[in-house]
């Protein structure tokens, strides 16, 4: 059980939604730098678009009608995976979020004021080849309070990306490292025996 209290004679919403799981384990937003941090509820701040200038930004309550803010959070998995174009899918965790307080609904989901994680499953195939998909969750469940579990990548990615899951980037870096090595030894043995043919072309 979370330790985050949520208003008696409130009963919150609940949808889904994305998150990437940090190097210190803490899960963030997949769309700006912004954290979830543990046993504290997500409070929805309106801040200035990218470009727009500070002064032409009013401070408003979040959410509102007439903006763009808020916690957001699809209704369910279904909803979630056709909405969701593009993800960074590396660290992927995908769960179900408490929404309260003041909540706008929209044809798939919701805007809240306040948000928190209530059930979260971890997706083994975005995370480097070694770490154990478990632990993690099991680590994740413990610092959030919440219950957890796992997912598989076909059944929690976006319908629309046809990519592979983006994996964390020292184990891509050294996959590359691995490719090119074997590409300069094959590379190396052919130039050897093309060398070997030069100089011998009848054989012995």
């Amino acid at each position: 059980m979370t330790d985050v209290s949520i208003p008696d004679a409130i009963s919150p919403i609940v949808g889904w939604r994305y998150w990437n799981l940090d190097e210190k384990g803490v899960l963030k937003s997949t769309v700006v730098e912004d954290s979830w941090e543990p046993k504290s509820p997500k409070t929805a701040i309106c801040r200035p678009l990218p470009g727009q200038l500070d002064h032409k930004h009013v401070p408003h309550p979040s959410p509102h009608a007439s903006c763009t803010c808020g916690c957001y959070a699809a209704k369910d998995l279904e909803s979630l995976r056709k909405i969701v174009r593009f993800i960074y899918t590396n660290r992927l965790v995908v769960g179900e979020v408490s929404l309260w307080g003041r909540v706008i609904p929209a044809e798939h989901g919701f805007r809240a004021e306040f948000a928190y994680p209530k059930k979260l499953f971890v997706v083994p195939e975005t995370f480097r080849h070694g770490d154990q998909a478990i632990e993690i969750a099991a680590g994740l469940g413990r610092l959030y309070g919440v219950e957890t579990d796992l997912m598989p990548f076909d059944k929690s990615r976006p319908v629309r990306y046809s990519g592979t899951p983006a994996l964390a980037p020292r184990y891509m870096a050294f996959k590359v490292l691995i490719t090119w090595s074997v590409l300069g030894l094959l590379l190396t043995g052919v130039r050897l025996l093309i060398d070997q043919l030069a100089n011998n072309p009848l054989g012995p």
